[in-house]
């Protein structure tokens, strides 16, 4: 039986997807020690830098291209490990606004450890003008696909 391929061609979009693929499931490997995922750690990371603001769960939906749902259960997993608490927002009790816990803000420490990791990993061999074209070419492709 023949192995299964990997994609083919140059399609930048094939490519840059299956290799976010692979970036998400290194980056998921180094958090486990953390019992977070990467969009977890995206959340905690967002919170931690923005503790000075009222945080509501669409903020998050927004800032992330997330679908409700998702965020909905990203949230209760946080919520149960004890990195988050929810509560009713001032100005609309409909709304809960999130914040992160003293547990949130200790894993912080790792999430960056993780993503430092992640870079060194992903820029292994790179000269320092690569790396600075390379985000420079990331920042314009995310630009692009924001105007639609």
């Amino acid at each position: 039986m023949n192995e299964p391929r990997r994609p083919k061609g140059d399609n930048v979009a094939i490519l840059i997807d299956f290799t976010s693929h692979l970036i998400g499931n290194y980056h998921n490997v180094l958090l486990s020690q953390y019992g977070i995922t990467t969009k977890q750690a995206k959340v905690l990371s967002y919170l931690y830098h923005n503790q000075d603001c009222e945080i509501i769960q669409k903020d998050i939906e927004k800032v992330f291209f997330l679908r409700s749902s998702t965020v909905t259960s990203v949230m209760g997993n946080l919520e149960k490990q004890g990195f988050i608490e929810r509560y009713h927002n001032h100005s609309d009790g409909r709304v809960k606004s999130i914040v992160i816990t003293p547990k949130g803000n200790q894993v912080q420490h790792g999430i960056e450890e993780s993503l430092d990791l992640l870079e060194k990993k992903i820029l292994e061999g790179w000269k320092d003008d690569e790396k600075d074209e390379f985000r420079c070419l990331l920042r314009k492709v995310a630009e692009n696909m924001k105007r639609d």
